[in-house]
């Protein structure tokens, strides 16, 4: 016969697991738990999510009986950091190895604009009421699982999954000015890179729209380089606490993306840049085109920007006959050439002289 688990699921308000931790009822750190590594971005980020309602994953208990005190004890299987990270910004002096190193912070102005700056004190008691009423979805293991069933409990979680990729390490990593920003402008263009065919529902569910507006974010601070995804890690990290150029990048990518959806829009999910790798030189090639070469932010257009390059790439696609022929004239262009950047510049010389002169 095959052993079944009788898990309990239930819901539990955060001021529950307060009053758990007060009363010596929570047990934070059994043996098989890692040790609290969440970053004060990452505190801030979750603490974030829960003040705007949003879902977070579920959290696993063991229940164990105290005979000694007659008490029941909750272990926490999964889901330490967020407990811990709740714990220490309502009431740090209920952890008894609180550390102001480690556990003390304050909500991110990048997360939040209004609370930026705050602690748990200072805020209202409506965002205090959000916070300790907030529903923790929670799964309770019976009191006679023991390590090894927890251990494999959590090997099957993770045998069914798929390897994470570079982005979505990524989002496990950083959570400060250049990863807000990238997201909040890939959400932006949602609907643009489902019309266009850029992206499949599964590379939007897997952040792949979001590695491709960091290498948009790039393009502009440091012209076309190598589609190399230790590039993208040096800018999340070397812009994680400060995105100095954050706003104007911003207003560079989306002014380009609009000129290439107003003109161009409707046609890209049948023409050849409905793929990323033709799509990068389009989007380097109108940029360029607009606002002069270089990667300075603060050049002005040099042409007026109601040019229609719908018209410049009609005249590109004439020229080669059809969407393959052009493709076949570009692989012979970079043929034998191994350099990503020089296969990009190439593709984005041969768009830009299809432009008006």
């Amino acid at each position: 016969m095959i052993d079944h688990m009788n898990i309990q699921r239930s819901e539990f308000a955060v001021s529950d697991f307060l009053k758990w931790q007060l009363g010596k009822e929570l047990d934070l750190s059994p043996s098989f738990q890692r040790r609290p590594v969440w970053s004060k971005k990452a505190k801030s980020f979750f603490i974030d999510t829960i003040l705007r309602g949003l879902p977070i994953p579920i959290i696993f208990l063991r229940e164990r009986t105290d005979v000694e005190k007659l008490a029941t004890v909750r272990e926490v299987v999964d889901g330490q950091q967020r407990i811990r990270t709740l714990l220490s910004f309502i009431q740090p002096d209920s952890l008894p190895d609180f550390k102001e190193a480690l556990d003390d912070f304050k909500i991110s102005r990048t997360h939040n604009s209004t609370l930026g700056g705050k602690r748990y004190a200072d805020l209202s008691p409506e965002m205090k009421k959000r916070i300790i009423s907030y529903k923790l979805t929670v799964h309770i293991l019976p009191s006679d699982t023991d390590d090894r069933q927890i251990l494999d409990i959590f090997r099957r979680m993770n045998a069914t999954g798929t390897k994470l990729n570079d982005q979505e390490l990524r989002n496990a990593e950083y959570f400060g000015e250049f990863a807000q920003s990238v997201y909040e402008l890939a959400y932006q263009y949602l609907d643009e890179w489902r019309s266009w065919g850029l992206f499949s529902e599964m590379d939007i569910a897997r952040m792949r729209e979001a590695e491709f507006v960091s290498e948009l974010y790039i393009l502009c601070l440091n012209g076309i380089t190598e589609q190399a995804q230790k590039i993208i890690d040096k800018h999340y990290e070397e812009n994680d606490t400060t995105f100095a150029s954050r706003k104007a990048v911003e207003r560079r990518v989306s002014a380009v993306l609009k000129k290439i959806d107003d003109d161009f829009g409707s046609e890209i999910s049948t023409s050849i840049f409905a793929n990323k790798i033709w799509f990068y030189p389009l989007f380097a090639a109108v940029m360029e085109y607009f606002y002069g070469k270089g990667t300075g932010l603060t050049a002005s257009p040099e042409r007026p920007l109601s040019t229609d390059i719908s018209a410049a790439l009609a005249r590109l696609t004439e020229r080669y006959g059809d969407p393959g022929a052009l493709d076949d004239a570009t692989k012979k262009l970079v043929s034998g050439r191994s350099n990503r950047k020089t296969n990009r510049e190439a593709l984005m010389k041969l768009i830009i002289r299809a432009f008006p002169k």
